[in-house]
Formats: C-alpha cells, sequence, structure tokens
C-alpha cells in the first residue's frame, strides 16, 4: 500500500471558489490549482501543466479521492486548511452528550424521601 503522507505536497480548498490549490510540504502556493469538477469529468484534458508530472498527479489523485470520501459537513471542517491525505486525520471528533458541559447525569440510586428507585 502506498504511503500517502510521503508525497511533497500539501492541498487546500478554497472557501470562495471550490478550487483546489496545490502546496509545496512548507504550505506555500506552487501555482496549479483547479476545479474538482473539471478534474472528475476531464480528466488531464484542461488541467495546467505541472499535473502532468507522474508525482503531482499521483498526489492529486489520492487528495481527489480522499476528499470525495468525505461527507459534506467533514469537508467544510476543512476548507481553507493545508491538507495531505488521509484527510481523516484532520478532522474534529464530535463531542457525546455525555461530555458536554452541562449534560446532566443521570440519577441513581434511591430516593432520600420516598425510598423508591431512582431511574
Amino acid at each position: 500500500e502506498e504511503d500517502l503522507t510521503s508525497y511533497p505536497y500539501t492541498f487546500s480548498v478554497s472557501t470562495v471558489t471550490g478550487r483546489i490549490h496545490l502546496h509545496d510540504d512548507d504550505h506555500r502556493p506552487i501555482g496549479l490549482n483547479f476545479k474538482l469538477a473539471d478534474f472528475q469529468s476531464d480528466g488531464m484534458k484542461n488541467m495546467p501543466k505541472g499535473l502532468e508530472d507522474p508525482t503531482v498527479m499521483s498526489a492529486t489523485r489520492a487528495f481527489v479521492a480522499s476528499w470525495t470520501a468525505l461527507r459534506p459537513t467533514e469537508q467544510r471542517q476543512l476548507v481553507g486548511q493545508p491538507l495531505k491525505p488521509p484527510l481523516a486525520q484532520y478532522l474534529r471528533k464530535p463531542v457525546s452528550s455525555t461530555k458536554r458541559e452541562g449534560a446532566k447525569k443521570k440519577p441513581t440510586g434511591t430516593c432520600g424521601w420516598c425510598s423508591r428507585a431512582l431511574h
């Protein structure tokens, strides 16, 4: 299995346009960006010249596969951030209802007044 973290590129999805931008490992833009829909439908026909490099294309395919596997709510969490597959590592973990601040604990034991079991 290929180590996706070894690619020397990171990606970001624009909050304004939804375009995918490529960056170097230091998160500096390298001047390549494209629309996800174009990548999925046209393949290489209308892609920037830099995507012809096999390493760039392989990293891009891995990112696109990882991005499209996310639910829309997960994608919204990651827009505008520098990312590298696997993208699940960047997702915030949901807080369970029992751990939320102010969550009430279910009473246990017996009532001090009538001695009935509390549910």
